[in-house]
């Protein structure tokens, strides 16, 4: 049986690295450390948070034609796993094609492109609570001296799909998860299920509204990455100061940010699971 320990990391595709390491850097108040996969044709910088920029190690490689044919935006989410060749294999078994070392087709996924990592290769060195699981902290010269805003971990992602219910079967199928199933959106037109790991499956709330309007055009797969913040009031202030335009309750638009709709929260996760709040 497969067991997801946590989000490892979700990785923002961009054109120019060293351009949206400093757009996100500064947004967002990040550092950055340096990685690059021959295996999977990327070259990225992560922050300790969980989120990490990538362009393509390669310029006529497959990850360079995914840029050139879907442009900027969320190119994979990455699960930390207990007992990884097993979970490889578990994978495999359900026919889910393999791309790469660890990492596997969005076609296959409900237009999510999914990796694993065993927890000797996760992001140790991340920050503060992360998806149900607390790590030291880091010291003081891992993050920016500008304390605007601070971001402490992934508070959760959403994959949007057309049948929360079916998509529920199969990701806690492939991913062992248990699902809750969440308070009607109506503002941001949705409802769903949400897993207590930090994945969430959202589906339109109406047949005419924006959220089926955006599966229309874009298809099934990660819409939304939200953020923990010590505070959502100032962090909402920030992103509106660097013109990022706001859609919604501390939701901000995808074509001020490299193709990403980012969300910001300080309520705990573990808040939301208990109390059922809609996510």
């Amino acid at each position: 049986m497969i067991k997801v320990t946590a989000i490892d990391h979700i990785g923002f595709l961009v054109n120019d690295l060293e351009e949206g390491a400093k757009f996100f850097g500064d947004l967002l108040n990040l550092e950055w450390r340096y990685h690059e996969s021959r295996e999977s044709d990327i070259k990225s910088l992560n922050s300790p948070p969980g989120v990490a920029v990538a362009s393509p190690l390669t310029a006529d490689g497959p990850t360079a034609r995914h840029l050139a044919s879907k442009g900027e935006g969320i190119s994979a989410i990455i699960f930390e796993v207990e007992n990884f060749k097993e979970a490889i294999e578990h994978f495999k078994s359900r026919g889910i094609r393999q791309v790469g070392p660890s990492l596997f087709h969005p076609g296959d996924l409900h237009g999510v492109m999914i990796g694993l990592c065993p927890a000797e290769g996760a992001l140790r060195w991340r920050y503060g609570t992360y998806a149900g699981g607390t790590m030291a902290p880091l010291p003081p010269f891992a993050f920016r001296k500008d304390k605007t805003i601070r971001v402490t971990s992934l508070h959760h992602v959403n994959f949007l799909v057309k049948d929360y219910e079916a998509a529920g079967k199969f990701f806690g199928d492939l991913l062992g998860f248990e699902w809750r199933r969440t308070g009607d959106n109506v503002v941001n037109n949705y409802r769903g299920l949400r897993s207590q790991i930090g994945i969430s499956l959202i589906a339109p709330l109406t047949a005419d509204g924006p959220t089926a309007r955006t599966l229309d055009r874009k298809g099934e797969g990660i819409s939304v990455v939200m953020l923990a913040v010590e505070d959502a009031k100032v962090a909402m202030e920030h992103f509106k100061s660097r013109g990022i335009r706001q859609v919604g309750p501390g939701l901000f638009h995808p074509r001020d940010l490299h193709g990403v709709m980012i969300e910001v929260t300080d309520r705990p996760l573990s808040e939301m699971w208990a109390r059922g709040l809609p996510m």
